[in-house]
């Protein structure tokens, strides 16, 4: 879902005659949050897995 908005932000920014710059900038701002959020939501699920690994090393540690 998240690939599908970027895509109509991205679209829309491509649309926009360059003549109205305020909202070309507009929807630029809103594609960068988006491409944003998406790098984090990223991030954050490399991270639980990292933190999982992690668990599973000190356990395996822990029972020798």
């Amino acid at each position: 879902m998240e690939l599908t908005a970027t895509a109509l932000l991205r679209a829309n920014l491509e649309a926009i005659s360059p003549k109205h710059e305020v909202e070309w900038r507009t929807q630029r701002a809103l594609l960068d949050i988006a491409e944003r959020q998406l790098e984090m939501a990223d991030a954050i699920k490399k991270l639980g897995e990292d933190g999982r690994l992690l668990r599973t090393m000190v356990e395996r540690v822990a029972h020798r």
